[in-house]
């Protein structure tokens, strides 16, 4: 009679069992993993690259699945149209098709998933947890418009760009004013939408003005290092101005009327040859400068007496890539540098511009967002950054313009070392469509007293009137309206731009210091060659050892370190002297709020 187990040791058996199952399912999925590595065309792949390429696609077919499943109930879903609908600004994205260099030799893996139905773009970010196990999170972004990779320029025309050519065609003479902005990473295929667009547009606009009777002049020119250049006549540079009304005017720029299509494209491919570009690690031929193609209609039939026409305008915005230093690369020359630098400042000062006009609302057709403000930097009672940068200021009717529609083009790279790129220009675009949709809610005002003052204070004093009592603590606090008083508001400009101003010539010393230190340490490297190629030429007995020539090394040595030790004391004063004027920039940035009446909580 075989004698009964007892309970512990029938669960040790079944802890054996399961840990045994355990083993021959994970060298199942090895071996699987293994075999579909093999097969798999990228070079030097690995087994974990394999199983991030499993999860993701898990992951995108459990977002398909649950997708259909939900478009059962709504499949009479239709996009946004920005010539009727109601919202001024339309934001699309497009996302660019993996290339075979960056599948195989790069090991890339497409981690986008495009909703064209519902606008929604889903990116599945790779992710590290705190036990070292790999997992993907997915971010859902919702726009007016979303491209996958099988759209073609075609497509994106017809939802993007068509609108406003026919916006524009039909108010020629009501000032219509139409932009369409192509914005996203280095090498995220701008350049590429926009170029078929300019083909399309043309044709488009040489019917339309046919048909309609209109005439057409064309002007192109570009954006490098805060100038404006005329590219049809050889970079010729440009100064973009304001006149008595606040309307930004850029003179020497060229108009060519154009009677066709063909002399519209002739004149697109003479000035996209003098467009600046560069290569860097990112993109072999980077743009360098923000580009504009500007047409103007106008009516051809003779003015009546007392009808004022304003001639439409399409403008079409090629913006340079937003890009990293480590995406430039490492042998790049300081022009390189000094031009992305220079390229994220401007987009910095538009995505400013963007935030202003959303938190004042002047995006979706609200209080003083239909027509030009009396002062050019405020819409309603938002002041809105639009000297910021060349780039705001030239194009600021296409935010606040009486009858203007923008659309924003946002393009974005599918390969999973792109995704930190991808997340950023997301965020960039839905921050615009926050601002269209009026989903941005303004802060609460605080509970609290009046802020305080010193008595030479430039600020205004709260009105003790609307304070709340203690025995009105239960009542929701309105403070009341306190008059602006113009002097006052130009006084706290004025230290505005000064501080403004002292964050630049900060900002440039602490380059300069920078610069010189990044020279030591090259003439270091250039001592250090010198000194390893004596050496070795002693080493294989064609050279013998000079002793003056060690005076010399040790010397040269000596008076580089002691200008790197003068040059890092002279460089830790600069970041100090940056941060001393960033911190007055904010404190005259929130002065100047208080004074013109929008107290702290807006900024």
């Amino acid at each position: 009679m075989t004698p009964m187990k007892s309970s512990c040791a029938v669960q040790v058996e079944l802890i054996a069992q399961r840990r045994e199952a355990r083993r021959l399912r994970a060298l199942q999925e090895k071996a699987s993993l293994q075999e579909e590595r093999k097969k798999s065309a990228a070079v030097g792949s690995t087994i974990d690259d394999v199983r991030f390429s499993r999860m993701v696609e898990l992951e995108r077919r459990s977002m398909m699945e649950s997708v259909e499943s939900s478009s059962s109930d709504d499949d009479d879903v239709n996009a946004t149209d920005v010539s009727t609908s109601a919202p001024r600004v339309a934001v699309m994205v497009r996302k660019r098709p993996l290339f075979d260099r960056e599948a195989t030799r790069g090991k890339q893996i497409d981690v986008i998933t495009s909703l064209p139905r519902r606008g929604r773009l889903v990116v599945h970010e790779p992710k590290t947890t705190v036990d070292c196990s790999k997992r993907v999170e997915s971010s859902v972004f919702e726009f007016d418009e979303s491209f996958g990779e099988d759209a073609t320029n075609d497509d994106v025309y017809d939802r993007a760009v068509a609108p406003l050519v026919r916006l524009c065609l039909t108010g020629a003479e009501e000032g219509a004013n139409a932009t369409c902005f192509a914005y996203g990473q280095t090498g995220s295929g701008k350049t590429h939408t926009m170029s078929a667009c300019y083909e399309q547009t043309a044709r488009d606009l040489a019917v339309g003005c046919e048909e309609n009777g209109l005439s057409m002049k064309v002007s192109f020119y570009d954006i490098y290092g805060g100038k404006c250049y005329d590219l049809l006549s050889n970079r010729a540079p440009c100064q973009a101005l304001e006149d008595a009304r606040g309307r930004t005017k850029i003179l020497g720029l060229q108009e060519v009327t154009a009677l066709n299509a063909d002399e519209v494209l002739s004149l697109v491919e003479r000035g996209m040859r003098c467009r600046k570009t560069s290569r860097t690690d990112g993109n072999a031929t980077s743009s360098r400068s923000h580009a504009v193609f500007q047409v103007t209609l106008k009516s051809k039939l003779p003015k009546e007496e007392g009808v004022k026409r304003t001639p439409a305008r399409l403008a079409l915005v090629d913006l340079a890539g937003s890009e990293r230093g480590a995406d430039r690369g490492k042998l790049v020359d300081q022009r390189i540098r000094q031009e992305g630098a220079e390229i994220n400042k401007s987009l910095l000062a538009l995505k400013e511009c963007i935030r202003a006009l959303s938190v004042g609302n002047g995006l979706n057709g609200g209080a003083g967002g239909g027509a030009l403000a009396a002062e050019p930097s405020f819409v309603g009672e938002q002041r809105v950054p639009f000297r910021g940068s060349k780039l705001t200021q030239v194009l600021r009717d296409a935010f606040i313009g009486k009858n203007s529609r923008t659309v924003l083009l946002a393009h974005v790279s599918p390969g999973h070392g792109h995704a930190e790129h991808t997340l950023n220009t997301l965020r960039y675009a839905i921050r615009l469509k926050d601002g269209v949709d009026g989903n941005v809610q303004k802060p609460t005002p605080p509970k609290s007293a009046a802020r305080p003052q010193s008595p030479g204070s430039p600020l205004m004093s709260a009105d003790p009137v609307s304070s709340p009592s203690s025995g009105e603590s239960g009542d929701e606090y309105t403070p009341s309206p306190r008059a602006v008083d113009p002097e006052r508001v130009k006084e706290a400009m004025d230290a505005h731009v000064r501080a403004a101003d002292a964050v630049g010539r900060a900002g440039e010393c602490l380059m300069a210091r920078h610069l010189e230190l990044a020279d030591v340490a090259e003439e270091e490297r250039s001592l250090l060659c010198d000194a390893t190629s004596r050496a070795a030429r002693v080493t294989k007995g064609k050279g013998s050892i000079d002793i003056l020539e060690h005076y010399d090394y040790c010397d040269a040595l000596e008076e580089l370190l002691e200008r790197r030790t003068a040059l890092e004391e002279g460089l830790k004063g600069a970041i100090e002297a940056l941060r001393r004027a960033q911190a007055d920039q904010m404190a005259a940035s929130a002065d100047l709020d208080w004074v013109e009446g929008r107290g702290d909580g807006d900024r």
